[in-house]
Parts: C-alpha cells; structure tokens; sequence
C-alpha cells in the first residue's frame, strides 16, 4: 500500500482469500480518488483479464500499457497493490525490487514475479482507492538514475516468456513515452539532460521499429497516443515536446 491511499471493504476478497488454497495470487480491482478521498474520478478493473490469467496474460497485459493508459488493467498490474500473494509462495521465489529501478521498480518487480507462474485468480472488485493529485507524492519528480533503470526493466521485460514482439515494442514505445514526461519535458530536470543529444540517444537505446500503426497493434490506443508514436518514430526531438506540450504538465509532486 502507498501511505496515502486506503483500503476498501471487499466481501468477495474476503470470501477468496480463506477459500483459494490453491491461488498463489489474488488479483483485485481499485479506483482512483481525489486528494480529500470523497470522489471516484478513475477506474482500474481487472475484468479483462478473466478469471484465471496465466503469467503470459499478466505480462502482455501489464506490457501493453501505451494502449491503454491509466485506467485499465495494464496500469493496475504494474503496481503492487490491490494484490495478495500468498506468503509461502512469495517467499519460495526469493524475488525483491532491483535498487537500479529508480522509477518503475513496481513494475519491474511484477514481470519477474510473474514470470515464476503463480496460480491466479482475478476479482473484479475494488480494494484499494487510490489517492490522486496529493502534494507531496513524487511520482513525477526527476529522480537521477531514471535512464539507467530504463535500461534495466527494458531487459527484464525483454527476458519474459510467452510475450511477442509486438508487445515487447509496445512496451518499449511506453517507456520513451515515460522518458518524455520524466526527463526530456520535465521542467524540473536539469537542462544538461533535456538536450536532443540526449534524447535520441535514449530513443536509439529503446528502439521501436515495428510498423505498429500500420500493423493495427495501436487500434486501441488514443488519437494523442498514436500521434505520439509517429512523432517518436519520426525522431523529431521538436515534434515531440511539441506534442508533450499540448498535455499540462503536472506539478512536482503530484501523481
């Protein structure tokens, strides 16, 4: 759990975590709220994801993120919470977070677990809300290691099984898409680091040369998402914090 959000009362999660003897791991729903904690304004469902997905079915969709964005299941998966492991297994698989994974280390963490095949069972039901626009969260500070963890969670997701590429250069697409935010339009990073020698040598470094709008692997993305894309592949540096700043970038801090 992130200390500033909370639980929700879930009878279902309940009645599964006494019952499930033979689930490794229990997949839950969750929501977003505002900082105050009083309105629903997002919606993470694991519905999708039917009622017993195999670790492939976790991995593709927590790699697919770039379709999708924050309100699915792709985001959900990428996070530790809203997720019960049953303690005995998690232990056996002697997995812990890569302190090389500045940003994202949630999500690293996750495909190496997955990879171990728990037995899962989803239940679309909320547990967790989610605390959004809270002042002091760090979600998008710059944090110095960023591209360096990059590199690490790319290999990561490059080693999982069951996974084509496609997927693996949506996920990479995600993760200059990250960069964008987190680094080369952040105004809170330093301008040695937000130069177009910088960026296309990150850019170079998570290559992305799948024709993907033309194979309709976007189909689902947005209109802005596909935009960005073209611009990524494009290799425009101006074109593409040009697009990044039609989106209002959020203050340090929030999430």
């Amino acid at each position: 759990m992130d200390p500033d959000d909370y639980m929700l009362p879930s009878e279902s999660v309940v009645e599964a975590l006494t019952a499930s003897n033979d689930k490794d791991l229990i997949l839950a729903s969750a929501i977003g709220v505002d900082a105050d904690g009083t309105t629903h304004r997002e919606t993470y469902s694991v519905d999708r994801l039917g009622d017993s997905p195999s670790a492939a079915d976790l991995a593709t969709e927590l790699m697919s993120i770039y379709l999708y964005g924050r309100e699915s299941a792709a985001f959900l998966l990428g996070v530790p919470w809203a997720k019960f492991f049953r303690t005995s297994w998690l232990r056996a698989q002697d997995v812990n977070f890569d302190p090389r994974v500045v940003k994202r280390s949630d999500a690293e963490w996750l495909l190496r677990t997955f990879t171990r095949e728990p037995r899962s069972l989803a239940i679309d039901e909320p547990v967790v809300a989610y605390r959004l626009g809270v002042g002091y969260s760090g979600a998008q500070r710059y944090r110095e290691g960023t591209v360096a963890g990059y590199e690490v969670l790319r290999a990561t997701a490059e080693s999982v099984p069951g996974v084509t590429e496609q997927v693996r250069q949506l996920y990479r697409l995600e993760l200059v898409k990250d960069g964008i935010n987190s680094i080369f339009s952040n105004p809170h990073a330093p301008k040695n680091v937000r130069t177009r020698a910088a960026y296309r040598s990150f850019r170079r470094k998570f290559a992305v040369s799948y024709p993907l709008l033309r194979s309709k692997a976007l189909r689902e993305a947005s209109l802005a998402r596909k935009g960005l894309y073209l611009a990524i592949r494009s290799g425009s540096f101006m074109l593409v914090l040009a697009l990044r700043s039609l989106k209002k970038v959020r203050p340090v801090g929030g999430r």
